[in-house]
């Protein structure tokens, strides 16, 4: 599902009615591209300069980098069906609050 859909979803699941005959707000919707944009950017940084630290730290040989990998992808693997059966039983705002409610500063819980 894109992120029209997810957000008229959302507008129905609130109780705010059908969506508008004209769809979303064309504000709204460039902001959530620009917001998945720039969200994707940063994880694909990230995941690019964990690389090059890893090959500064050990400058003569890539297996501190390919273990990185390999640990990585592994993770994703294993632990990627758990997660998502735990999210896909949890309501949206049980979801949503999940990384932030393990935190015990109460600034952090929403």
């Amino acid at each position: 599902m894109n992120a029209v859909g997810e957000v008229q979803s959302l507008n129905l699941q609130a109780g705010e009615g059908e969506p508008h005959s004209g769809g979303l707000d064309a504000s709204l919707l460039r902001r959530l591209y620009v917001a998945q944009f720039l969200t994707r950017w940063g994880a694909r940084m990230w995941e690019f300069s964990v690389g090059l630290y890893m090959i500064r730290i050990w400058p003569d040989s890539l297996l501190l980098a390919a273990i990185y990998g390999v640990v990585e992808s592994s993770s994703v693997a294993v632990f990627g069906p758990m997660v998502g059966t735990l999210v896909h039983r949890l309501t949206y705002l049980q979801a949503r609050n999940l990384p932030t409610s393990s935190f015990p500063d109460s600034r952090f819980s929403r």
